[in-house]
């Protein structure tokens, strides 16, 4: 499973709903990275090397970045006025980010399981 093209999907699947996705700058002029992409490759990294260690990073990695980019959208949320369910778009990324997490730590456990 790839949890970086999943993390794609919830992206495209926010981005079309909300009408388009804002962004933190960094200094007024350059777009900062959500960190989101670099914390799903992470999962996958971490699921191929099946290392109880690399997996309890990777989680606290996604985990921290999920929660800054969904805090980080959410205060977007009243400077956004493009006419779409900003809210609901939100709502629906924030429940896919949790999906891949669940599906994350479903498929380590039985690895893991599987290996012992």
């Amino acid at each position: 499973m790839a949890y970086l093209d999943d993390w794609k999907l919830c992206k495209r699947t926010f981005e079309a709903k909300a009408g388009k996705k804002p962004s933190e700058k960094f200094m007024g002029i350059f777009r900062k990275s959500s960190g989101m992409e670099d914390a799903a490759k992470g999962l996958d990294t971490a699921l191929q090397k099946l290392d109880p260690k690399e997996i309890d990073k990777a989680v606290a990695k996604y985990k921290t970045t999920s929660s800054s980019y969904a805090k980080m959208l959410l205060d977007c949320f009243s400077k956004e006025d493009s006419g779409h369910d900003y809210k609901l778009a939100l709502a629906d990324l924030n429940r896919g980010m949790d999906r891949i997490l669940a599906n994350f730590k479903e498929t380590t456990d039985g690895r893991l399981l599987a290996k012992a």
